[in-house]
């Protein structure tokens, strides 16, 4: 009798531990001290084409970039990240086949050498609350970045993005949202709880975000705004014991569109991106 007793309550505990660790809970989220290396892989394959012209255009990257996060300490605590070693190649219709290696510089081509030798090296700096949530940013001059303005709406008041953005206990089979409204961005993301095995959640993320963007020209010729949508599908892998995204593989496709009618320009890009903790 004791030992049937001691069964249900050991059989009890393995069931409520297993549903305990498959939840994710924000709570969980590393306060500690953490250094590792991303790899990322992006593929970036572009189209351009109005009444005059047709290009085509591909770019391949692949960069390792160290993140530094300090210990939580009085509600607050530091990042920071460096661009370690970077390798780009170029080509298309529009452009020369180029290379460009941050390890051996000198084999590559002089155009690609002068964009990126400055990225190699540079470093990012946050400021992050008990929460992982973004305060503020302060980027290296070197690091290039389509739009400040954009760049830091989306980056500021977020969870840092090694981080799983979740707010509230999910668990198999949730989804939650996210927005960002401001003039210029209207960026919406689902999450959706797929799938766990041993301490890793797989969250399925979608997100489209529309930018508008003025041209402050004054010829007449020239269009006077650039609309950008963006729809990415993305597959994370990410650890419940700390929140940390060990994987992301995502697929982003956006259109670009300058100017209307007989003037309008439009370009399709797809970019695949595979990031990985080391």
């Amino acid at each position: 009798m004791n030992n049937f007793f001691f069964l249900q309550l050991a059989t009890t505990l393995l069931i409520s531990n297993t549903a305990i660790s498959q939840e994710i809970n924000p709570n969980n989220r590393v306060r500690t001290e953490l250094y590792f290396v991303k790899k990322s892989i992006i593929t970036n394959n572009s189209k351009i084409q109005s009444s005059q012209f047709n290009y085509t255009n591909g770019f391949e990257q692949t960069t390792s970039i160290s993140y530094y996060i300090s210990a939580t300490k009085m509600k607050k605590a530091t990042a920071e990240t460096k661009v370690l070693k970077l390798k780009a190649h170029t080509y298309g219709s529009m452009n020369k086949e180029q290379f460009y290696d941050s390890q051996n510089p000198q084999s590559g081509d002089n155009n690609l050498a002068a964009v990126f030798s400055k990225t190699v090296g540079s470093i990012t700096k946050y400021e992050l609350d008990e929460n992982a949530i973004v305060v503020n940013v302060m980027n290296n001059t070197n690091v290039i970045t389509p739009n400040t303005n954009v760049y830091d709406s989306i980056i500021k008041d977020r969870v840092f993005d090694i981080f799983l953005n979740v707010k509230q206990p999910q668990n198999i089979g949730d989804s939650w949202t996210d927005s960002i409204t401001t003039k210029d961005i209207i960026f919406h993301e689902k999450f959706t709880y797929k799938s766990f095995d041993n301490s890793i959640a797989t969250i399925e993320v979608n997100s489209v975000m529309t930018t508008k963007q003025k041209i402050e020209k004054e010829d007449d010729a020239m269009p006077k705004e650039i609309i950008v949508k963006f729809i990415t599908n993305a597959t994370l892998k990410v650890d419940v014991i700390t929140l940390l995204i060990k994987q992301k593989k995502s697929v982003s496709n956006s259109i670009y569109t300058i100017g209307s009618g007989e003037k309008e320009i439009v370009a399709t890009n797809e970019i695949r991106t595979l990031e990985t903790i080391e």
